[in-house]
């Protein structure tokens, strides 16, 4: 899922100013009392019904065969085996060998496979290319060592390593000598384990933040890690004792050492880098003014050259002495080919999981797009990996009820039946990923894209009526107030724009400034005059639009990225990237429920007919019910039987419905039945058209038309002449099932 994605981001502090609209100063911020008296302080088959006892599979047609998926649908990290050949190891766990990067034409997969890991966070790799060691972090805290091979000829799975640590896992760093493994949490805890995982030190009080990288030195005796409490520590790599300390002026993002150990560069969520050398460190050069925060940076093998990428997805060559140099991403470098713009790199890909060079000195990418791309700095040459398949990003009911809209990955928009998840039509609204969607007081649809517009499709239309381009960058979220009359979105620069829905025509209102990073989350409250907003800044903000300013003097600043927001009236329920759940308010408290994801919080809706009711979806799949409980003072939340668990199919988008039925976005859209989880219907997508089966269906048409088949495993096969859409079974050995 793309921004399960966006949504294990939420683990990596990155930032940006929040950028007025058009030249416009933003919004005053101001101090002080406001008038609302805040004050300073997925199941596993498309037969769901037959999973206990599966019917045997029914007898395949010539004219069918499986298709495995291609891409990767989500962060990815990539691996180099050397001689043009990767290994990407995605988000949801899924690894796929990768061949053919240096040549022109595509790029094949040869091998695809399912690791079971549940949530990745992080990945990196150590070790000669053609037995490098992988270490892979995961929500839940564990952390798994790998040796793959070049073809998975062996099969070997990833081994687990060590007990489990008490927070999400945001950091993995390999030795040199690959007999040591250093982990950072979101808590701020930095382990070093040895090859049989035990523990070789702990070190939980230097930072109380989560650790965004970690790398040991090139010789094996040091350790940096960055901090995003501004903070970049050196450790003894063997003992675990500081030996350096070094601020910055926002939170550290990307460190890197050197091939001689002699230097060790920085990158901040503030867009400089520095670089320090010496014993004790000493600062020797400082860059600033990049586009966005610096997401990585790697030193070139000879030392000479450093290269940079920031959120941005642009790539910077620079000296290692001066900082000086060319953006790769520039057009003015790799100009595209005349009749095929892919054969260009644009400037803006979007921001990396992980940047390294391969035994040829050429650069490999792992995208939070999910697309692995190879670079030769030299030749100018970039290959990328196809495309994974269209999935939802996000999901809204018409006002009648009868039809959900689907927001997929390639900016397209489906209209699907409530009753049989049936495909009514669908309209190309953007040119990238559709991010919210929402109904207006007119009936009017409203759509956001990462192409940075807001679209507003009216009734019935097959094309938007206006697009508003008012954003600087891409747009994160979407929230409409209860009446309709108001709209806010926000973007990864931090901005939020709040717009006004009652006249024929969707009307800029205001602009407020207060996220230095992406906004994960917008809620109304009753009041259509109170905006809640939370940004991956970690901070939460209440806004007083009748005043045009924030209702607080500063922001209420979380241990955790908030990664979702339900709106309560004068109380805010918070999910974070660390799975917690948070109740913000009356006034500016937070207090920790009871409940508790493992992974991140992925989406929080409110269940339409029964108040005081609530759902979570977490990043481990399941999608807890949560109930608010009276008390003196504010109310608590409490959970509500036994999580639901639509397995193969995460939710990163809820849309609860009247009835007790409950439709949920993930690589699909699913409708369950609230109580039990049971499946009534699933949708997958892809470019041309959608396939659905019901809980008592196995043989059925696509959206445009194609026949096909569904098993009780999870598989689905399509007519070879549209893979595109054609389903896998995520619990397969291997790809070929």
């Amino acid at each position: 899922m793309r921004d399960s994605f966006t949504i294990l981001a939420a683990l990596v502090v990155g930032s940006a100013c929040g950028c007025p609209r058009h030249g416009e100063p933003p919004t005053h911020v101001a101090a002080g009392d406001s008038d609302d008296g805040d004050s300073d302080e997925r199941s596993s088959a498309p037969d769901a019904a037959d999973a206990a006892t599966p019917m045997p599979p029914a007898p395949l047609p010539e004219s069918f065969r499986f298709v495995p998926q291609v891409g990767h649908a989500g962060p990815v990290w990539a691996v180099p085996f050397g001689e043009g050949r990767l290994l990407g190891i995605d988000a949801s766990g899924q690894a796929g060998w990768w061949v053919d990067f240096p040549v022109t034409g595509p790029v094949r997969q040869t091998r695809r496979r399912h690791l079971g890991l549940g949530g990745v966070t992080a990945v990196a790799h150590g070790g000669p290319a053609d037995a490098p060691r992988v270490a892979i972090g995961t929500a839940a805290g564990t952390v798994f060592t790998w040796q793959p091979t070049t073809d998975d000829a062996d099969g070997a799975r990833p081994v687990r390593l060590g007990e489990a640590l008490p927070r999400a896992v945001s950091a993995v760093a390999v030795a040199p000598a690959l007999d040591r493994i250093a982990v950072g949490t979101v808590s701020g805890t930095v382990r070093v384990l040895d090859a049989d995982g035990g523990v070789a030190w702990t070190r939980d009080r230097d930072h109380g933040e989560p650790i965004v990288a970690l790398t040991f030195s090139p010789d094996g005796a040091r350790l940096a890690g960055g901090c995003s409490d501004g903070v970049v520590t050196v450790w003894n790599a063997s003992r675990g004792t500081p030996l350096a300390s070094l601020p910055h002026d926002g939170p550290v993002t990307a460190v890197a050492w050197s091939p001689d150990a002699a230097k060790l560069a920085a990158g901040s969520a503030v867009r400089e880098i520095r670089v320090w050398a010496g014993n004790p460190p000493a600062e020797v050069a400082r860059r600033r003014g990049f586009a966005q925060a610096v997401a990585q940076l790697a030193f070139t093998p000879d030392g000479d050259g450093l290269v940079v990428a920031d959120e941005l997805g642009e790539i910077h060559v620079l000296d290692a002495e001066t900082l000086e140099g060319p953006v790769l991403g520039d057009r003015m470098y790799f100009p595209c080919t005349p009749g095929n713009p892919q054969e260009c790199f644009p400037s803006r890909e979007g921001p990396l999981r992980s940047l390294s060079f391969d035994p040829d000195h050429a650069l490999v990418l792992g995208g939070a797009d999910g697309a692995l791309r190879w670079l030769s700095p030299a030749e100018g040459v970039r290959s990328a990996s196809p495309p994974a398949e269209v999935v939802p990003l996000s999901l809204a009911r018409t006002p009648d009820g009868a039809e959900l809209v689907v927001g997929l990955t390639d900016g397209t928009l489906v209209w699907l039946g409530t009753e049989d998840g049936r495909e009514r039509r669908r309209a190309r609204g953007h040119e990238d990923g559709v991010t919210g969607l929402a109904f207006d007081a007119h009936g009017r649809l409203l759509s956001t894209s990462l192409d940075g517009t807001v679209a507003v499709w009216p009734p019935g239309a097959v094309e938007p009526s206006q697009r508003q381009d008012d954003h600087h960058g891409p747009v994160s979220c979407l929230a409409l107030s209860t009446d309709g009359s108001r709209a806010a979105t926000g973007a990864v620069d931090g901005a939020i724009l709040v717009w006004d829905a009652t006249n024929a025509e969707l009307q800029f209102a205001v602009n407020l400034a207060g996220h230095v990073s992406r906004v994960m989350g917008l809620g109304f409250t009753e009041d259509a005059a109170l905006l809640w907003s939370a940004g991956l800044d970690r901070t939460v903000q209440k806004w007083n639009l009748a005043r045009r300013r924030a209702a607080w003097s500063r922001p209420l600043e979380l241990r955790a990225a908030p990664t979702r927001l339900l709106a309560l009236d004068d109380v805010v329920l918070v999910g974070g990237a660390d799975g917690e759940l948070r109740r913000v308010g009356p006034g500016r408290a937070a207090v920790a429920t009871a409940m508790h994801c493992d992974g991140p919080v992925t989406d929080l809706a409110l269940v339409p007919d029964a108040p005081g009711a609530a759902l979570a979806a977490c990043g481990d799949g399941s999608v807890l019910r949560l109930v608010a409980a009276a008390a003196e003072g504010p109310e608590t939340w409490t959970a509500d039987g036994e999580p639901l668990r639509p397995a193969h199919d995460a939710a990163a988008e809820l849309a609860p419905a009247p009835g007790g039925v409950l439709f949920a976005a993930g690589e699909s859209v699913t409708a369950l039945a609230a109580a039990d989880g049971t499946v009534r219907w699933r949708t997958w997508f892809g470019p041309h058209g959608s396939v659905t089966c019901s809980a008592d269906e196995r043989f059925g048409a696509a959206g445009d038309g194609a026949r096909w088949v569904g098993f009780s495993d999870g598989r689905t096969v399509r007519d070879a002449d549209d893979p595109a859409v054609a389903r896998r079974n995520l619990d397969a050995e291997d790809g070929t099932r």
